[in-house]
């Protein structure tokens, strides 16, 4: 699993070290291919995001809200972000390239971005009371911890 992550996750450029693609890197095919692999990978990101907010399993319940909560703004401010660069992408693009991947990147990231931000959003309070938000996470996930054990 370690690795899967060191390859897949934490690098720019995961398309590369898929089974073959290498022989595609600095080509133009690969260079398409590489950001249309990323943009894809965030919108799932992103759909798991908003996915695990709204629902999030019962014994992580206020451990989520809080963390989503400590998190949101950061994650917004990476959406609109990559709108932009992908809206202008398309807008500098020459007659006749395609920007089609992109356009749909941004088009679907419209559509998220409202989604998130309600989802995670401020207002929005943890389900299985307990842990006051401004002890901040370690309190949630001492309580987590605590309930986990035998007994409790």
């Amino acid at each position: 699993m370690l690795v899967s992550i060191q390859g897949l996750i934490l690098v720019p450029e995961p398309y590369y070290n898929e089974p073959s693609y290498e022989q595609y890197r600095n080509s133009p095919e690969g260079d398409r291919s590489s950001k249309q692999y990323n943009e894809s990978a965030l919108l799932l990101t992103l759909q798991s995001i908003l996915a695990s907010s709204r629902d999030p399993p019962a014994s992580f319940a206020t451990l989520a809200a809080l963390h989503y909560r400590e998190t949101r703004q950061r994650v917004l401010e990476r959406c609109h972000a990559k709108l932009a660069e992908a809206k202008a992408e398309c807008a500098a693009a020459e007659d006749g390239e395609d920007c089609g991947a992109s356009l749909g990147f941004a088009l679907s990231l419209e559509r998220l971005i409202p989604k998130l931000a309600q989802a995670l959003g401020a207002g929005a309070q943890p389900q299985t009371g307990g842990a006051n938000p401004r002890d901040g996470p370690s309190c949630a996930l001492a309580e987590v911890a605590s309930a986990a054990q035998p007994g409790h």
